[in-house]
């Protein structure tokens, strides 16, 4: 469970494994099938609250955006490290998706990247 508020949740494209990320700054990687405990955490995964998370198409890697205007990308099978884009947007970042050519942002600067 997460300490406080899930602002996102996303299923793999397979739907065997479901990712939550919130408030508390943390990335959780979770087994659909079995919901009783997380399969990975990554407990920082931002330095501030984490508003959205998306699979990537493949389901193999997972890219965050929060309220540190960073995106983060990161390997399903280590959370722990990451590529980053930081200050991506002048203002927080929204809502994160992955795409066939890459991965698109909004943020509240109001622009699409």
């Amino acid at each position: 469970a997460h300490s406080s508020y899930i602002h996102s949740v996303a299923f793999s494209p397979d739907g065997s494994r479901i990712a939550t990320a919130g408030y508390d700054r943390a990335l959780r990687l979770w087994d659909a099938s079995d919901l009783s405990s997380h399969l990975a955490e990554e407990r920082d995964a931002h330095s501030n609250i984490i508003s959205s998370l998306a699979f990537s198409l493949d389901g193999s890697r997972i890219a965050t955006v929060g309220w540190d205007r960073a995106l983060r990308v990161r390997s399903t099978s280590d959370l722990s490290s990451y590529e980053e884009a930081l200050d991506a947007h002048s203002d927080y970042i929204h809502s994160v998706a992955f795409t066939r050519g890459g991965i698109a942002t909004v943020g509240g600067d109001g622009a699409l990247r």
